[in-house]
């Protein structure tokens, strides 16, 4: 397990060095800061995690004795906020697995939920990534865990949807597995293979599409993106755009992503539409 914290103030990082006990040496698994000696660590998951919750990794090697799960720790302390897509190539760049898993940390992978995420890919070797149904602590579906590409006429599409309709113009509840544009970033299983062919994620995104990117670049390479509902994975605290900080990410992400894919003529439609929609509200 790879932990990239990017510069948080509530003292995650000490919290994972507390479930790490240091047994050796070896470049696998380590803490990176400023030059810190490689080291093997072996964590036990369940002495981490509060009364009820259950880290999810039924793939782990677990201890003789005790039965408990145990993992390979390495954590990357970053001295400032580098953004998402940043920290996540980091965490990338130390994992070796045939199979790449992106977990936010305000998530909940269910029992058995990461087997079932792997015999998808080692079933569809086309598929370079797949994601999971995100669902809050009281098991409502969440938004947005897969949506489509926003191209201009998809986003007014939603629009007037939500508006005429008064539901949201995707199915988040579940049904069965199906090919998407893309799956959140939140919770994605990724194919080294795929991820290699494309380049990781897209650093000029700060926070906010850069799984859209991801997602897009993939299958312009040629792989498929799957949604998997049958794996329902918690989530904790979705990020709310009406917090002004996170709108602004939100808006100045969404413009990004316009000008890499869709060039300056529809990247100044979306400006004039955006300009519309706040003179609604």
């Amino acid at each position: 397990m790879i932990v990239v914290d990017n510069a948080s103030t509530d003292g995650t990082p000490d919290v994972v060095r507390s479930w790490i006990a240091v047994v050796g040496r070896d470049e696998s698994a380590r803490e990176d800061r400023g030059g810190a000696t490689p080291r093997i660590a072996r964590m036990d998951c369940s002495s981490g995690y509060p009364a009820g919750d259950s880290p999810g990794n039924d793939l782990a090697p677990r201890d003789a004795a005790s039965g408990q799960p145990l993992i390979a720790a390495h954590l990357v302390a970053n001295a400032q906020n580098v953004g998402f897509a940043a920290a996540v190539n980091q965490g990338i760049a130390v994992a070796r697995g045939e199979y790449v898993l992106l977990l936010n940390h305000d998530t909940v992978l269910p029992p058995g939920g990461l087997a079932v995420l792997v015999a998808w890919l080692d079933a569809y070797p086309a598929v370079g990534a797949i994601g999971p149904a995100l669902v809050s602590e009281d098991g409502q579906p969440q938004p947005f865990s897969y949506g489509a590409d926003p191209a201009l006429g998809y986003l007014i599409v939603r629009g007037v949807w939500a508006l005429l309709v008064g539901r949201a113009l995707h199915d988040w509840a579940g049904g069965a597995p199906r090919p998407v544009d893309w799956v959140s970033g939140a919770a994605m299983l990724l194919r080294r293979a795929a991820l290699t062919a494309v380049g990781g994620l897209d650093e000029t995104f700060f926070m906010y599409f850069e799984d859209n990117d991801l997602c897009r670049r993939l299958r312009a390479a040629g792989w498929w993106v799957w949604w998997v509902p049958t794996v329902r994975v918690v989530h904790r605290s979705r990020a709310d755009r009406a917090d002004a900080r996170r709108r602004a990410d939100y808006y100045r992400s969404l413009h990004r992503f316009y000008q890499k894919h869709y060039g300056p003529l529809a990247t100044g439609l979306l400006a004039v539409a955006l300009a519309i929609s706040r003179q609604l509200r």
